[in-house]
């Protein structure tokens, strides 16, 4: 495999086993074995023909197996179909590619197991992937939320592509990925929402969780962030929301408190913006004395005292 010994080892402290490549998977799992898994009777061992095992009816062997470039392939000539283990897999048990995958894993060994630390606590696990649109509704990139809490960015990549000192790694589903933003102009998140609705009022939070809770309650308000939270405006974000009406609201702590004070500016200035801050003191003068609170804080104080 391409990857360098020392990134192979890199990526095994940091996220346990490495995974084997679709590739890899398949070649470990043939076609044939993956048919005496699904517990089709009669697949033969090489190149033929049988009846079909994805559609009933087929009285007449109209299924066909033949040597491909990379190994062998299955068609069915009544549907005009043709595959390789995971499409078959996808057929006959009527689940998703990734779910096609994940079962080949299983059959082939090739399970993650989380690496334990020397402490005897499991690593960061990630509970939530918030995803970053461009304007035509395609994933530009992810931040990926961890417990215990912390936070991760990472954008669609190609086998072999890098960026800077970063290389891209593969995920358990076989998806490449570059752990950075290095290299792209990064989006607002919920940014087709933002667009298709330009006469809304936009909301700017702290981060994603709150963007999605105001969606959850307020129709009324387009809710969006910025990754990697305070102090990361980027004067494409002003250019973005240029002559909106933007209501800001940070987190109560001086990061989120010098953010909102720091993108108001830059909105009013440069974008020409009308914008209004959130004063803690107004919207929630019985929020607890000390310590951040955030949007999200506020909306399940409201809940419970509705």
């Amino acid at each position: 495999m391409w990857l360098a010994a020392v990134d192979r080892e890199k990526e095994a402290r940091d996220f346990g086993k490495v995974m084997l490549t679709i590739e890899d998977l398949k070649a470990k799992i043939s076609l044939p074995e993956t048919a005496r898994r699904l517990g089709i009777a009669g697949f033969p061992e090489g190149p033929g023909k049988m009846c079909s095992p994805i559609r009933s009816g087929d009285d007449n062997p109209s299924f066909s197996i033949w040597q491909g470039d990379k190994g062998l392939v299955w068609t069915d000539h009544g549907t005009k179909e043709s595959g390789d283990q995971i499409t078959l897999i996808e057929k006959v048990r009527n689940v998703s590619s990734k779910e096609a995958i994940r079962m080949m894993r299983e059959w082939a060994g090739d399970v993650y197991v989380p690496p334990v630390k020397k402490d005897g606590k499991a690593p960061p696990r990630i509970v939530r992937v918030y995803d970053y649109l461009d304007a035509d509704g395609k994933l530009k990139h992810q931040t990926l939320r961890y417990e215990p809490k912390m936070f991760r960015q990472r954008r669609p990549a190609a086998e072999g592509e890098r960026a800077g000192n970063k290389q891209a790694s593969r995920d358990r589903e076989g998806n490449w990925w570059l752990w950075t933003l290095a290299g792209i102009t990064p989006v607002l998140y919920r940014l087709p929402d933002l667009l298709a609705r330009p006469d809304c009022v936009v909301g700017i939070f702290e981060g994603e969780k709150d963007a999605d809770s105001c969606a959850a309650v307020e129709s009324k308000i387009v809710p969006t962030t910025a990754p990697m939270g305070a102090g990361k405006w980027r004067d494409e974000y002003t250019q973005t929301l240029a002559k909106r009406r933007v209501l800001i609201v940070p987190d109560r702590d001086k990061a989120g408190q010098d953010h909102g004070l720091a993108v108001a500016k830059a909105l009013r200035d440069r974008g020409q913006c009308q914008v209004r801050v959130v004063r803690w003191e107004l919207l929630w003068p019985s929020a607890p004395a000390d310590g951040k609170v955030d949007f999200s804080d506020w909306l399940g104080a409201w809940r419970k005292s509705a």
